[in-house]
């Protein structure tokens, strides 16, 4: 399974940076419950970061691609 990140940015009120975070879609992770036992597989959007950003190095896409939407 590849890794797969999206980038969710939203507008903040009295604020001229852009609220954002990170999402690490369908992440696979196993566990055991209680320590013993069969190993169960569970799959999640997992929230990788999140933060503000000025709305100039989000416009920069050298580090993404964007999916939909404008800045």
């Amino acid at each position: 399974m590849s890794l797969e990140l999206r980038l969710y940015v939203f507008n903040v009120s009295d604020d001229p940076r852009k609220g954002k975070f990170v999402v690490e879609v369908n992440y696979a992770f196993g566990y055991r419950p209680g320590g013993k036992g069969k190993n169960i597989t569970r799959t999640i959007n997992n929230v990788v970061s999140a933060g503000m950003a000025a709305v100039n190095d989000l416009k920069d896409t050298n580090n993404y691609h964007r999916i939909k939407g404008s800045l």
